[in-house]
This record gives structure tokens, C-alpha cells and sequence, in this order.
């Protein structure tokens, strides 16, 4: 739906204006990035879709990984492995794992299957690096809402078992920076919206 309206002029809704206005201020966005919007391409979504758009900037619909649940498990067992010299020293060289929520993107559709995790040593981070690549600089407008089964992972404790993880929709729209939108240390006036 989203694109073919042809009963919709999309510059006639008030987010075009504010978007298109958003684009030409210097201090929006500076140092380029992603945003996330809505996960379905209907209604205000499917308007949000066509205006970035319309105003010409990149838009891709994309899983994103949901480690919330995984992760915790994995910042409990990585620290009980690697913080501690005894039971109560913290290492001098503990570094905290380097997964974080949200941020691993991949394609939508379809649900996939690895065999990384069956070996003693395997962790998460090895999971999720065969399901996709991590995106650096995501600005989440929103929290993400009904995950679905993406991938299923071999996992290894005292015997071989299977996990899962789930991944949500998002709509990610590149704002690059200023000098490549044509701004070069513009002032700013305030964006009227209606």
C-alpha cells in the first residue's frame, strides 16, 4: 500500500512539511544516523513511509534482533566466567561484553537455523554474528512490540539443547548529515508545525 496511494497527495499531510523542514535545519541530526519507526506500512505508518520518501531519503524495512531476554543471561554468565579472579576479586581486564539491545539488524522474512552455539565456549555474540550484522548510531523513536521466531541456535550446558531468538519489524529511514543535505552552517529557525 505504502507508495501507491493514488488518492493520497503526500505532501499535503503536515508531517511532509515538518520532515522537509527537519531536513534543512543544520543542528537536526548532525552527525547523520537511523531512525526506527512503526513496524506495519498502514495507516500513519504507511504516511510516516511515504514521506521520507517523498523528501528522497533511504528507507529499509529490517528485523531487528531482540537480545533483551538473551542478553541478561549472557552479561550473568559471561561475569561468572570471565570478572572474577576469585571469589571476590574483579579482574583488573574485565571488559563487559559488547552486545547491547537493539541494535542487530537483518533481513525480514523467514526464520533461520545455525549450528553455532553447540560447543562448550560458544556465546551469544557468536549466535548473533551468524545471523546478521550489527548497525552503529540507531535513534529508537519507539519500543518495539510483537517479536516473532527468527532464528534457532544449537546451545550447550551439560547436554546439547536448542534456543531461540526473536526479532521485530522496523522501518529504518538514513538521515545523512548536514553537508550532504546541503547545509553548511546554516541558522536555524524554529520548525512551525500545525
Amino acid at each position: 500500500m505504502a507508495g501507491n496511494s493514488v488518492t493520497m497527495d503526500v505532501k499535503s499531510i503536515p508531517l511532509f512539511q515538518y520532515v522537509e523542514e527537519a531536513l534543512q535545519r543544520f543542528d537536526f541530526m548532525p552527525h547523520d544516523g537511523a531512525r526506527t519507526l512503526p513496524q506495519t506500512l498502514k495507516g500513519s505508518d504507511m504516511a510516516v513511509y511515504d514521506v521520507f520518501k517523498a523528501v528522497g531519503l533511504e528507507l529499509q524495512v529490517r528485523a531487528v534482533l531482540d537480545t533483551r531476554n538473551s542478553l541478561n543471561e549472557y552479561i550473568a554468565d559471561y561475569e561468572e566466567r570471565n570478572m572474577y579472579n576469585s571469589e571476590d576479586e574483579v579482574r583488573s581486564d574485565y571488559e563487559p561484553p559488547r552486545l547491547q539491545t537493539h541494535t542487530v539488524v537483518g533481513k525480514l522474512g523467514g526464520y533461520g537455523t545455525t549450528e553455532t552455539g553447540g560447543w562448550e565456549g560458544d556465546g551469544l555474540d557468536e549466535v548473533i554474528e551468524e545471523w546478521s550484522e550489527s548497525f552503529m548510531n540507531i535513534v529508537w523513536v519507539n519500543e518495539p512490540h510483537h517479536s516473532s521466531l527468527d532464528m534457532v541456535h544449537l546451545t550447550y550446558g551439560n547436554e546439547a539443547g536448542i534456543g531461540t531468538l526473536y526479532s521485530f519489524a522496523a522501518l529504518l529511514v538514513t538521515i545523512p548529515p548536514p553537508q550532504e543535505r546541503g547545509l553548511q552552517g546554516m541558522q536555524n529557525n524554529p520548525i512551525a508545525v500545525d
